[in-house]
């Protein structure tokens, strides 16, 4: 009998050919406990290392993975990341992947299916990380590291990311004593636990929210411009505000938060966190490309712009084979048109406060002439962290 978390595994990717996304159809599946951690492990491994996958399985096969049909491409790479980095017994991983087959009503490749990963099982699998993302990407990363530091790229991409904790008044929770090294006004916490947050302790109780070290340094940045006497005088729209962790930091920090998004969905998922922690701050539903009905003007503007987001590639490493270089060019001229709209809005003398989580200098957007760049900064791609680009800008003043 197939296990259901494979079933489910098989589900998700086939979703991410469809969709791009994998992570919501596997969720989806309502898998609980260690079944639910089994699931994650082998779908976002799959996800990981599927360009080192994909060419152990080309060697042993006539047929190449993109001429397969997708239900055997995904079974031959589960049954292949299985066998290579599971420590399931190899007859348990290869009558899975052929069961698989028959599940799917693919019986006719229960023969192809078995011999290819007895195979796969007796080939050492290639040292080369750098394959586990596309050519385009790769060649870009490599364009500005050294080659020891674009190694280390090709390591951490394959590792989960860590997560770290911000808590409501600064102090650690019980399951991540150890402080993050970046420097912040409010300390982060790096987690021990592993797993769904959600499901950790006094997580319900809006003691702690998540936010990775990159992110919170957007609001970091901006923070260190400002004193916080004067902080709560400040009026700070936050326009692509959902799930609301840069939000939450804001607020944290003593701003006063207009948080915004057009997703109903996030910003249900907003609300939701902000009555978990007990944060009032307001919220409005807003297309700053379409129907814009928030006509005011604020001290600060926050825009984290919608990205190519393979800055994130250790959280969602389904991001990485669906985006494209044309996706990066698209992306600039949409980043561009909510500048326009979002620049304006600005004070004279205010902030603009821009951010991707994206390393591509063509999503680090383009500014106004009357703008004063104040602040511009990365994260350093081999540190492993979320690889983001800041800049804060100010808006001249009439003379």
């Amino acid at each position: 009998m197939v296990t259901e978390t494979r079933k489910a595994v098989i589900r998700a990717l086939l979703q991410l050919e469809v969709s791009g996304t994998a992570e919501g159809d596997f969720w989806g599946q309502e898998l609980l406990g260690k079944e639910r951690g089994l699931g994650q492990f082998l779908l976002f491994g799959v996800l990981r290392e599927m360009g080192r996958l994909d060419k152990i399985i080309n060697k042993h096969s006539k047929k190449s993975m993109t001429e397969q049909e997708p239900v055997i491409r995904m079974i031959l790479r589960l049954g292949a990341f299985e066998l290579k980095f599971s420590r399931a017994p190899v007859h348990a991983c290869i009558d899975q992947a052929v069961r698989l087959t028959k599940f799917h009503e693919q019986p006719f490749a229960a023969g192809f299916v078995n011999a290819v990963l007895r195979k796969v099982h007796n080939t050492e699998i290639s040292d080369d990380k750098s394959v586990n993302v596309p050519k385009f990407i790769r060649e870009r990363v490599a364009s500005r590291l050294s080659p020891n530091a674009f190694t280390q790229w090709s390591h951490w991409i394959g590792e989960p990311a860590p997560i770290t904790i911000v808590t409501k008044d600064g102090t650690p929770p019980p399951f991540a004593a150890r402080l993050c090294s970046w420097d912040f006004e409010q300390p982060l916490y790096v987690a021990e636990e592993e797993g769904n947050p959600s499901t950790w302790p006094e997580y319900e109780d809006g003691t702690w929210w998540v936010m990775s070290p990159s992110s919170a340094m957007v609001v970091e940045l901006l923070a260190r411009q400002i004193p916080q006497e004067e902080r709560s005088k400040l009026r700070v729209l936050d326009a692509c505000a959902a799930p609301g962790s840069k939000s939450l930091r804001l607020h944290q920090y003593g701003f006063s938060v207009l948080a915004c998004d057009r997703s109903k969905k996030r910003m249900r998922t907003f609300a939701a966190n902000c009555e978990r922690m007990g944060f009032d701050i307001p919220s409005h539903r807003v297309n700053w490309l379409g129907n814009n009905t928030v006509e005011d003007s604020f001290d600060i503007v926050l825009l984290d712009a919608p990205c190519s987001g393979l800055g994130v590639l250790r959280r969602h490493p389904e991001i990485r084979w669906r985006r494209t270089a044309q996706d990066i060019a698209v992306n600039a001229i949409i980043q561009k048109q909510l500048i326009d709209v979002l620049y304006p809005m600005v004070k004279e003398g205010g902030l603009f406060v821009y951010s991707v989580c994206s390393f591509f200098e063509e999503e680090r957007g383009n500014f106004p002439e009357d703008s004063q760049c104040l602040v511009s900064w990365e994260t350093p791609l081999e540190s492993g962290e979320d690889a983001f680009f800041i800049t804060i800008h100010k808006k001249k003043e009439d003379e």
